[in-house]
């Protein structure tokens, strides 16, 4: 559409099932940022060593047998990068500061708000408006045992103030942010997710006979995780399934 997007991969190099159009180097490398939390001397190491474990070869080595990692263990990491120049990343946060003064761009959006607390150093390095996309940050915070999460919620809400807009796609989202995080409502911007559906057929085969005669269905896509509500769904199917109304149409 003739917009030069750059897509910035952080802590690990992208995993998608189409072609991976994200550039060839990672901010905030995962090797990197648990290095500098826990390894105090390893902060003022010469910056070549940690170029080396920036490279997206070496994280996927590093990272190949590694399973998910358990949010309950990451308070002290999350409210440090939440922190950005203050915290333990403070290295991080000025590499990635000086290559976005490279390119220049007229706008900067960031995926979560867990990644976010380099916003106020950006902001005033770039002088360019900064969004951050909503999705799930409720869920990580909630995980956190006390007092990270609490920490991590004031943290976020002081970041707040620095965020030009926040994108949601669903306007039980916005809702639930803007009091969670203490958004005010004019940031909120509702950009419900598209679907590529290129790849899908325009119309059932005439055996499936027409919308009329076939029944409602209910698709899912996602990943089979607790979090994403799959058997709040399969309860409703069952609720209404079961209800007097549903058995005697069937």
């Amino acid at each position: 559409m003739g917009v030069d997007i750059q897509l910035i991969p952080t802590y690990t190099p992208i995993r998608t099932d189409e072609e991976d159009v994200s550039i060839d180097r990672i901010f905030f490398g995962g090797v990197n940022v648990f290095l500098e939390q826990t390894v105090p001397m390893y902060r003022f190491l010469p910056s070549f060593v940690g170029r080396v474990f920036d490279q997206p070869w070496v994280i996927k080595k590093l990272t190949a047998r590694a399973s998910s990692i358990n949010p309950k263990s990451l308070g002290k990491l999350t409210l440090s990068m939440l922190r950005g120049t203050a915290g333990y990343q403070r290295r991080e946060v000025l590499k990635l500061s000086a290559w976005l003064q490279s390119m220049q761009p007229d706008i900067v959006i960031f995926s979560n708000m867990l990644i976010a607390g380099c916003i106020p150093h950006l902001k005033r390095a770039l002088g360019t408006p900064i969004l951050v996309t909503l999705q799930g940050d409720d869920i990580f915070l909630e995980s956190l045992p006390e007092p990270s999460r609490s920490q991590a919620l004031d943290e976020i809400r002081r970041l707040v103030a620095n965020v030009d807009g926040f994108l949601v796609h669903s306007q039980f989202y916005a809702d639930r942010m803007r009091e969670y995080f203490g958004i005010p409502a004019e940031k909120l911007h509702l950009v419900p997710l598209g679907i590529d559906t290129r790849d899908f057929p325009t119309s059932l085969p005439t055996s499936h006979g027409t919308p009329a005669d076939r029944p409602a269905t209910v698709g899912y896509l996602a990943r089979l995780a607790k979090e994403k509500g799959l058997h709040v769904l399969v309860d409703a199917f069952i609720h209404l399934h079961q209800r007097p109304e549903t058995r005697a149409e069937q």
